[in-house]
């Protein structure tokens, strides 16, 4: 089941495999995550490109909502990004991912580091986005998508950058562009769940399945005129 995906106006090429967990990575590149990503990502450049936004304001962002461990090294990132040094700006950027994913886990009260033999470690990459998952602060297919990008299932950016496997020519503009909007999104998606969380607003799986099934129902004029659900929407 190989093939490919469009992101962002580049091809992107999906990982194939014969076990059930690749074939399941895969499947996450066919579903809705693609698209949410790709509008979110269309939208942040509409914001840019009327010039409502610009890059300072992703700093102000990471600054202002706390997460003082990973904003500096994201300007730094950017910093190296505008004086042409892509490849430098990938470095600062893909491992301030999971640092990023470490301080939301922690302000959420949830562990980042686990015990074994040799004494305390720190979760993976994959680990951390299943803790976000598990906390109802990221979809499945999301985990799934941002795996394929930087994780040994799919294009493997993180590791081939670190183990120096990626050359200097490689696509490194696009790259280091789709990291930082990663970052934004799970920033995105922490700011949503912690403003649903303050609120009131449904969060659990449960929640979410029944919010999905009442707006089809609305969609398709088949909602009980008793029960319209507005509350839960």
């Amino acid at each position: 089941r190989s093939g490919t995906v469009n992101l962002q106006g580049q091809t992107i090429v999906r990982p194939s495999g014969n076990d059930e967990y690749s074939e399941s990575l895969v499947y996450a590149m066919e579903t809705k995550a693609v698209d949410s990503f790709n509008s979110f990502w269309k939208g942040v450049n509409f914001y840019e490109y009327n010039k409502w936004i610009n890059s300072n304001d992703f700093i102000i962002a990471f600054a202002s909502l706390g997460f003082q461990r990973t904003a500096p090294f994201i300007h730094e990132s950017m910093l190296a990004n505008d004086y042409g040094m892509k490849q430098s700006a990938m470095h600062i950027m893909i491992p301030n991912i999971e640092r990023l994913c470490q301080e939301i886990l922690s302000k959420e009260g949830l562990p980042t580091t686990y015990q074994d033999q040799d004494g305390s470690q720190v979760y993976l990459l994959s680990s951390l986005l299943t803790k976000l998952n598990e906390a109802d602060i990221i979809y499945l297919a999301e985990k799934k998508f941002i795996l394929l990008q930087l994780d040994k299932e799919g294009r493997n950016i993180r590791n081939k950058l670190c183990h120096g496997i990626i050359g200097y020519h490689h696509n490194a503009d696009f790259d280091y562009k789709l990291c930082l909007m990663l970052g934004v999104f799970l920033l995105t998606k922490w700011f949503v769940f912690r403003r649903n969380k303050e609120s009131g607003s449904p969060k659990s799986k449960k929640d979410r399945n029944i919010i999905d099934k009442i707006r089809k129902a609305r969609k398709d004029g088949k909602l009980d005129k008793k029960f319209s659900g507005k509350d839960l929407v």
